[in-house]
């Protein structure tokens, strides 16, 4: 029986799919999942916990099929826990951030899960009387949590930053912030220092960003104000950080004014000093930023969600910013006509390196007609490529989506279609990864090409026709120093051989010049 659902769903994706194509469907038996995706394996996690106790974790490999399940709990004496973020590594660990509480206690919890989805540690973080983790990410050999804790019952909220050895778990926290500072995500850098957005609880118009240095020690702070208003609630509630040092932070400026939202990036040099801002110039309806990335190639993106005054009529906005030098708008792109325009919920938003766009949704209602699963996608030349809408029995959702390797543009999603919970992998070939622009013919191109691969301590390139294009970039978006062992000309093209032997092992996107076109190859370092 779960065979034939299965070839049935595939039926339905297929018939209404354009250029993207369905990889493969694996069924799940949860009804709403996370999803993470590590070097080798996928990762999903229950949303909602069986009898409000135990989650289920599931492994797959890239192939969609299953390799192992398991159930977590936190602790016997908590009545639940809240999942807020799952992150799976390089090295296909897991580790699973949520907030647990008991009576009046509050505080979260970090549970890591190793290849197998055996439970090495799991550690309690608690700082001040309550503590709730926000966001989760890599910096180098630990993981590190950001948390929202409130020092005294009455005393406003802080941001915290707790460093867990992937090792051992030992817990490594941050100093204080003195001010009232309640964080919505972080970002980390090349050189481990961490950067914090948030606003504040008693001054509701404040936006603030942080910086910590890679020993956890705030060196700088930056405040804002983004409303006219002392009661309207406007942080920064996005921050990204390229290869540089630069800082981007997002939000929702108010005009009280003119009553409307309107979207407003900062962007500030590494030293916190602003550099420039970008304000949406719409007036006549709520603008509301809800997502914001930044590729590897500089371009920043993000979405809003646009909600007239009036009434419910919701469209999405997909904004392309340069960050070259001052902020500048590129292009945009808005969802009437592809989605719906009521009762929509973002959940995810993806960039690839070249500048493709990934958008998933989900639409709440009574019926079946008024139920979606919802998927887009935008080329990296900003033209739309499809988009797609499945009418549901029960909840549909979308998690988040994933990119996959490169050049390809592929992504892996969780949700329900119909009555059927699934872990589903688009694929499909995207155009060259050269932004804003139409793909050459693969004719005029002599592929570079790249051994060993995977490699112990070295990999030959052929093909390079500059030197200066050379990038080599882990799966967090570290770029790493090219220590080159040879280098050859030919008179039109290098070939050259690099030393991997000090990089972890993981993959890495390896992109060059070829007559003129960017190209990128996946290089897995295997000591």
């Amino acid at each position: 029986m779960k065979k034939l659902l299965q070839i049935v769903i595939i039926l339905i994706l297929s018939s209404t799919l354009h250029a993207q194509n369905t990889a493969w469907i694996t069924q799940l038996n949860e009804e709403e999942n996370f999803v993470a995706a590590g070097a080798t394996k996928y990762f999903t996690v229950s949303k909602t916990p069986y009898n409000n106790r135990t989650y289920t974790v599931r492994s797959f490999n890239s192939s969609g099929t299953p390799l192992l399940a398991t159930t977590i709990f936190p602790n016997s004496q908590y009545t639940n826990m809240k999942i807020i973020k799952i992150l799976a590594t390089s090295s296909d660990e897991l580790y699973i951030l949520g907030n647990i509480s008991f009576g009046t206690t509050f505080r979260c919890v970090l549970i890591k899960l190793n290849s197998n989805l055996l439970q090495p540690w799991m550690r309690e973080i608690t700082q001040g009387v309550k503590t709730y983790g926000i966001d989760l990410a890599v910096k180098g050999s630990n993981i590190t949590v950001l948390t929202a804790f409130y020092p005294t019952a009455t005393g406003g909220t802080r941001a915290g930053l707790t460093s867990c050895s992937i090792s051992n778990g030992n817990i490594v926290q941050s100093s204080q912030p003195t001010f009232d500072f309640t964080p919505r995500q972080m970002a980390i850098d090349g050189n481990q220092n961490v950067y914090v957005c948030g606003g504040s609880e008693l001054s509701l118009n404040h936006a603030r960003v942080v910086k910590f240095n890679s020993s956890l020690i705030v060196t700088w702070n930056f405040l804002t104000t983004l409303a006219s208003s002392t009661t309207t609630l406007t942080p920064f509630e996005f921050v990204q950080v390229d290869i540089a040092g630069n800082v981007y932070v997002g939000g929702n400026s108010f005009n009280s004014t003119w009553g409307v939202f309107r979207n407003e990036v900062r962007k500030l040099s590494s030293s916190g000093t602003q550099v420039s801002s970008y304000v949406s110039s719409n007036i006549n309806s709520h603008e509301l930023i809800k997502a914001m990335k930044l590729n590897i190639a500089g371009s920043l993106f993000y979405v809003s969600r646009m909600q007239s005054s009036a009434g419910d009529y919701v469209n999405h906005r997909i904004v392309k910013l340069s960050t070259a030098t001052a902020l500048a708008y590129q292009n945009s792109f808005v969802t009437n006509n592809v989605w719906p325009t009521s009762g929509v919920t973002l959940t995810g938003f993806e960039v690839t390196q070249g500048g493709a766009v990934f958008m998933t949704g989900k639409r709440t209602g009574t019926s079946n007609l008024t139920i979606n699963y919802l998927s887009f996608k935008l080329k990296s030349n900003w033209t739309y490529d499809f988009s797609e809408q499945y009418n549901g029995g029960r909840c549909n959702s979308l998690i988040i989506a994933i990119p996959g390797s490169f050049p390809n543009d592929e992504f892996v999603t969780t949700g329900v279609i119909g009555n059927i919970n699934m872990l589903i992998k688009y694929t499909g070939v995207a155009p060259k990864l050269t932004p804003d622009s139409a793909p050459s013919p693969v004719a005029e191109i002599t592929k570079l090409t790249c051994y060993p691969n995977p490699a112990n301590s070295f990999i030959s390139i052929a093909g390079i026709t500059d030197m200066t294009g050379i990038n080599l970039i882990d799966m967090s978006g570290k770029q790493h120093a090219i220590q080159t062992i040879e280098s050859n000309f030919d008179g039109s093209t290098y070939n050259i051989k690099i030393d991997v032997s000090q990089l972890a092992k993981g993959i890495y996107i390896l992109s060059a010049i070829n007559q003129g076109k960017v190209e990128n190859i996946k290089v897995v370092v295997d000591h």
